[in-house]
């Protein structure tokens, strides 16, 4: 069974990167996520955070040389 919900130290493990770095993502609003009712805790969707790990593709000289091959077809 997938987990739904992850609090901020899971999140941060599964995204591979630190808790604060983690908070400094929520905190300039690159990341969704729902506060408790105290407002204490963070918790994040699985779908959210895949969503934005993914957000960051890199593509390959492969795709470059493709995206500029469609750029100059339209151009014509």
């Amino acid at each position: 069974m997938e987990k739904l919900f992850f609090t901020t130290k899971e999140a941060a493990n599964y995204l591979g990167i630190s808790e604060m770095c983690l908070r400094k993502i929520c905190m300039k609003r690159e990341l969704p996520y729902f506060k408790s009712k105290g407002g204490k805790l963070n918790y994040f969707l699985q779908k959210d955070l895949e969503k934005w790990a993914l957000a960051y593709r890199v593509g390959t000289q492969e795709d470059l040389e493709e995206q500029l091959d469609k750029a100059l077809k339209n151009r014509v």
